[in-house]
C-alpha cells in the first residue's frame, strides 16, 4: 500500500523543532507551540498565549527561512 497516495498536500503542515521548543504551522492558519521542558507531552497549545509571543515569532521566522538558514554555521 502507498500510503502517500491518499496525501492531500494542501492539508500537511510545516514543523520546526528545537531543543526546547515545537512550533507547527497548519495549511488552515492555525498553529501550534509546546514547551518541551515543562510540557513533554504536549498538553497544552501555547500559540496563542501572548506571554509567548516572541517565542512563537522567532520560530515562525525559522520556519519561513527554510532548512538552509537553519544550518549550522548559517
Amino acid at each position: 500500500i502507498d500510503a502517500t497516495k491518499s496525501l492531500d498536500a494542501a492539508m500537511l503542515s510545516r514543523t520546526v523543532v528545537t531543543s526546547r521548543w515545537r512550533y507547527t504551522q497548519w495549511h488552515d492558519g492555525t498553529s501550534e507551540l509546546y514547551d518541551h521542558d515543562v510540557d513533554p507531552y504536549e498538553y497544552v497549545n501555547l500559540a496563542n498565549d501572548p506571554k509567548q509571543s516572541s517565542n512563537r515569532d522567532e520560530l515562525k521566522k525559522l520556519l519561513t527561512a527554510g532548512w538552509q538558514a537553519a544550518r549550522p554555521g548559517k
